[in-house]
């Protein structure tokens, strides 16, 4: 067989590898799948040199992140492929550099270095960043040790060094092979124990009880003008809201200390909508407690908006206590509008930039410091660590994610913030307009969930 013959083999197996790791993450969650399929891909990769290597773990990243990204179908097949494609691209190279990284001495813990670094880049650049499907994913409901010492970070390292030990091992098939693969994995994971015993951000912090009520009050149907839709979100959210408050005045459920709306709970920003303000301050005054609500709130700069956290105390003014950091690249802005503006009529349906924030979310209530993070944050390293740092009491997740709903996308994202849970020994409070809005303790386990869809 010809030189390109076997390399479009093993770019085939590999893609079929990359759909076989995809059923390891979450919604399909069969993660013994995920370090054998990512082992088999590495060692097609390295019977090849660098460019032959960079084309078949292009192969299986495409077909990794087209299937583990199958909810951006909703945007469009073109949005879906072209971010599996950019997603792949780091990994095309960490895939031209692996033959020669096997060479090295323990060359698989090289391997997972290139394979981590890349992944912290791809968090961060460009544009803020997407580190949604990494390594992690692989191992998805399963080896939360690693996410309590460092994270994804850590968790994806072994999942990549546990599957470049087998392929390294396949590959030499020598006996130096044989055992230096396994301590370096055995290495890793005592340091894993020990940075476990001296974790710092781990150090659960000592406050009265808060009791938190997340609403999830869902959205209207299809088919509605923008300021019909946007009035009817906040409706369903006063309502849900009023339902509350009747179950605590029968003695049916215990009185709130606060309560919590998600992300997008209102698009009308109550500072300058009088339906807002009028509707907000009203439930507010009835619950006698703060809600927190996430909504699109108009910027100082011309044709730009902010994602944000609103606080609103009765008797008081609303108070804007956090803006989303990292606003989702041609999901809330615009890259390069001025040059793909007229080329796709798609982006014109953002007309308005979302603006970064610059500061974590931090808010105090009765003593108690709840971090803020908004939607897809959650699966940014460094907003949360930074958010953790600021000596919080727990962590609140505002998202709304009614436009993948019966996607996966949900369930991905909860799985994110389940294991957040561990990372920073915090609950992890999420509130989504259709779900998933769920308590999680410090340990990861979910104390309360709302069915989805389903108002609550």
């Amino acid at each position: 067989m010809t030189r390109p013959g076997r390399l479009f083999i093993d770019a085939a197996l590999a893609a079929g590898a990359g759909l076989t790791a995809a059923w390891a993450a979450i919604p399909t969650a069969r993660p013994w799948l995920g370090i054998p399929a990512l082992a088999l891909a590495l060692w097609l990769a390295l019977r090849w040199q660098s460019r032959g290597s960079a084309v078949v773990l292009g192969a299986w990243a495409v077909v990794w992140f087209w299937c583990v990204l199958g909810w951006l179908q909703v945007v469009g097949s073109d949005a879906r492929l072209a971010t599996a494609i950019v997603c792949s691209l780091p990994l095309v190279l960490v895939g031209a550099l692996a033959p020669q990284l096997a060479r090295w001495p323990v060359g698989a813990v090289w391997i997972a270095l290139a394979w981590t670094t890349q992944e912290w880049l791809r968090d961060r650049f460009p544009w803020g960043g997407f580190p949604w499907a990494g390594a992690d994913f692989l191992s998805s409901t399963t080896w939360d040790a690693p996410w309590r010492v460092a994270g994804p970070p850590l968790a994806g390292f072994l999942v990549v060094l546990a599957a470049a030990t087998l392929a390294v091992m396949a590959q030499q098939r020598t006996v130096r092979s044989l055992w230096i693969g396994p301590m370096a994995l055995g290495a890793t994971v005592l340091l894993m124990v020990l940075l476990g015993q001296t974790s710092t951000i781990n150090q659960p912090t000592k406050a009265a009880p808060l009791r938190v009520a997340l609403i999830q009050g869902g959205v209207p149907g299809t088919g509605l003008d923008f300021q019909d839709r946007a009035q009817g979100v906040l409706k369903r959210h006063i309502a849900q809201t009023d339902r509350l408050l009747a179950e605590v005045r029968r003695g049916r459920a215990p009185a709130p200390d606060l309560i919590v709306w998600p992300e997008n709970s209102t698009d009308l920003d109550p500072r300058r909508d009088a339906f807002a303000s009028t509707q907000i301050a009203a439930v507010v005054k009835r619950a006698g407690v703060p809600i927190l609500f996430g909504g699109v709130l108009d910027s100082d700069r011309a044709n730009q908006v902010l994602n944000a956290a609103v606080l609103w105390a009765p008797g008081r003014a609303p108070e804007v206590v956090y803006v989303k950091q990292r606003p989702v690249p041609f999901g809330e802005f615009v890259p390069l509008r001025s040059s793909l503006g007229g080329l796709i009529s798609r982006l014109n349906r953002i007309p308005a930039d979302f603006q970064s924030g610059t500061t974590p979310g931090v808010v105090t209530l009765k003593g108690t410091r709840l971090g803020l993070v908004i939607c897809f944050e959650i699966a940014h390293d460094d907003v949360v660590m930074a958010t953790a740092a600021r000596n919080i009491d727990a962590l609140i997740v505002l998202t709304n994610n009614a436009t993948f709903q019966g996607t996966g996308q949900s369930a991905q994202q909860f799985e994110v913030s389940r294991r957040r849970a561990l990372q920073i020994s915090r609950p992890v409070l999420t509130a989504a307009t259709t779900g998933i809005t769920a308590w999680v303790d410090r340990q990861a386990t979910v104390k309360r969930q709302l069915p989805q869809v389903e108002p609550g």
